[in-house]
């Protein structure tokens, strides 16, 4: 009985440390004293948090502090009724398909890497 439930156990842990990863694709473009990220993930908020992890991490690696601009993110995966529809289909005649890509979600990430220390300088007096 022990045995059963120490491999209920494994079984558990590893799929909450499954769901806890996300794969998203990210592509930096510099543009002058601004950047982007782009990433795309079969999940909105994995491509989201990739696309912010990037930027810190590029903004870190300069000694300066992460600035979004903006961010926009669009989901361009098949139309999700006929996903649904086709769930429904495997469903019922036992015949399992994923429609989800690698490429449903897409983020653009728009940012700048501020210095740390321009925050701290104080403006003239009077001015």
């Amino acid at each position: 009985m022990r045995s059963f439930f120490h491999k209920v156990s494994i079984l558990l842990a590893g799929a909450a440390l499954a769901s806890g990863c996300c794969i998203a694709k990210t592509t930096l473009l510099p543009q002058g004293d601004q950047a982007s990220i782009i990433s795309t993930s079969s999940d909105g908020t994995c491509c989201i948090r990739r696309a912010k992890e990037k930027a810190q991490n590029h903004c870190e690696a300069q000694g300066r502090l992460l600035n979004v601009l903006s961010e926009n993110t669009v989901y361009q995966g098949i139309d999700k009724r006929a996903k649904t529809a086709v769930g429904i289909m495997g469903a019922i005649t036992g015949t399992e398909t994923n429609l989800d890509t690698d490429e449903d979600y897409r983020t653009e990430l728009k940012f700048q890497c501020d210095d740390p220390n321009a925050s701290l300088e104080t403006p003239p007096v009077g001015g």
